[in-house]
């Protein structure tokens, strides 16, 4: 009995390719968040929706990038050099790598998780977005380390309602 050859990987042009018209044709795309990085806005089963592209980035806003083989959703810290992003997890203490704009996939505009929908595209998620990006320094310091960490629950507790 003979085995059913495995699957052949996406070549890398096929895949930049499909985003590249994915974007172009304004599609968004529906994944389930796997980590905790998020927490506690995104929590693991929660199905973000991307909107595909990279336009218009703003500080806060919550990315899908490319990063090796996985696809990683952490928010917009600042902007180090051109042409690069500085990116974290809401419950991390330490910032991503930088990353080439190039690897961002698109924008996460909505969250359906369990009993709850809410768009981050609106004024009160962009808030916070932006607040949670701001104050992201802060939590690597002791003594301010307390003062920032309700603002992550804080976020998740108003937008998940």
């Amino acid at each position: 009995m003979s085995t059913p050859p495995a699957e052949a990987p996406l070549a890398h042009a096929v895949v930049e390719a499909t985003l590249e018209a994915w974007a172009q044709a304004g599609r968004r795309s529906r994944v389930a968040v796997q980590g905790s990085s998020m927490g506690p806005l995104l929590q693991p089963g929660d199905g973000v929706v991307i909107a595909h592209g990279c336009r218009d980035l703003r500080l806060g806003d919550v990315l899908a990038c490319r990063c090796g083989e996985q696809v990683v959703i952490h928010r917009l810290l600042r902007r180090p050099g051109a042409g690069m992003l500085l990116l974290g997890g809401d419950n991390r203490l330490e910032a991503d790598p930088p990353v080439l704009v190039g690897a961002v996939i698109g924008r996460v505009v909505a969250v359906d998780g369990p009993g709850c929908h809410f768009d981050l595209q609106s004024p009160v998620a962009r808030a916070f977005g932006w607040a949670l990006a701001l104050c992201f320094p802060l939590r690597r310091r002791r003594l301010l380390r307390r003062a920032v960490a309700w603002l992550p629950a804080l976020a998740a507790w108003v937008l998940r309602r």
